[in-house]
């Protein structure tokens, strides 16, 4: 039975119970109608009981779906109260269903924004997707006056710490591998050296404590950049200390100089022509003779 039939057949009854005591009054003989009302007052309060203990039972369900212990308690306790023919006041419990229901909503809304504002951080994550949904769905259940669960939500918080956790120390390892070895080509010069020793200098401006994902991120292009300049580097290097090791072992410097120092030209002697009589053979000239005394 519903509560509207359980309540009309007890206006029925009350009735019913009213013309009897009218005709008790006028001294007229009812123990048949005594009777009878026994028995209906009898149904009714087992109806009234199958009642009660179906709403009791609904009031459970929901007290348990937003972890009302204490509550669940009170309503356990009003089973028992019922088996012993006593009704508990459900007004009551209902209230107090719907009070701490109305505070666990709260709570959420105050939990939700918790976990909007943490995974923010995370949402540059391919990875954060899921939870970004996950999370706008329960905002929409919310809204509309739904309880949610939001253990899941946190469980994939915590992976996605975990994740950023992972990769910030691959990238500060990364980073320190390149800082180490970038400074041992700082004397080679040219343009890779410069764009090295540029990107060196953004990656070694960063805190060594912890940083954002979206830095993280930013840095890693850069070391990326750097990574792939380091190899070059590495290369040219490489070559450079091959050539000087293989011109000083096989003691070419030297030669390689007299190649390229200046030889002084010898200057041939100048044939004279048959008809021309050398300098040397030319007479001195003659002194003019003295004048005589």
């Amino acid at each position: 039975p519903d509560l509207r039939e359980l309540n009309s057949t007890v206006i029925a009854l009350e009735q019913q119970l009213s013309a009897a005591s009218a005709r008790l009054e006028r001294g007229e003989f009812i123990t048949e109608l005594i009777d009878g009302f026994k028995s209906q007052l009898e149904t009714v309060r087992s109806s009234a009981a199958t009642l009660f203990s179906q709403k009791l039972d609904d009031l459970e369900i929901r007290a348990r779906e937003i972890g009302a212990a204490e509550l669940i308690e009170d309503i356990n306790t009003a089973h028992e109260d019922l088996e012993h023919g006593s009704f508990p006041d459900l007004a009551s419990l209902e209230g107090s269903l719907r009070a701490q229901r109305e505070a666990r909503l709260n709570a959420q809304q105050r939990e939700l924004s918790e976990l909007e504002n943490a995974v923010r951080e995370y949402t540059p994550l391919p990875e954060a997707l899921p939870l970004l949904e996950n999370l706008s769905t329960a905002r929409m259940q919310h809204e509309r006056g739904e309880l949610v669960n939001l253990s899941n939500a946190w469980d994939k918080l915590e992976g996605l710490r975990v994740l950023e956790d992972k990769l910030r120390f691959e990238w500060r390892t990364r980073t320190d591998a390149v800082l180490a070895e970038a400074g041992s080509y700082r004397s080679l010069g040219g343009e890779t050296t410069r764009q090295l020793g540029q990107l060196v200098s953004v990656l070694s401006a960063e805190p060594a404590g912890r940083i954002l994902v979206d830095t993280r991120l930013r840095l890693t292009r850069t070391l990326e950049e750097a990574e792939r300049l380091l190899v070059t580097a590495r290369q040219e290097y490489e070559a450079a200390s091959a050539v000087a090791a293989a011109l000083q072992d096989s003691g070419q410097i030297d030669d390689l100089l007299g190649v390229l120092r200046p030889v002084p030209k010898k200057v041939a002697p100048v044939a004279l022509p048959a008809s021309e009589t050398p300098v040397e053979s030319i007479p001195a000239p003659i002194s003019p003779l003295a004048e005589p005394l």
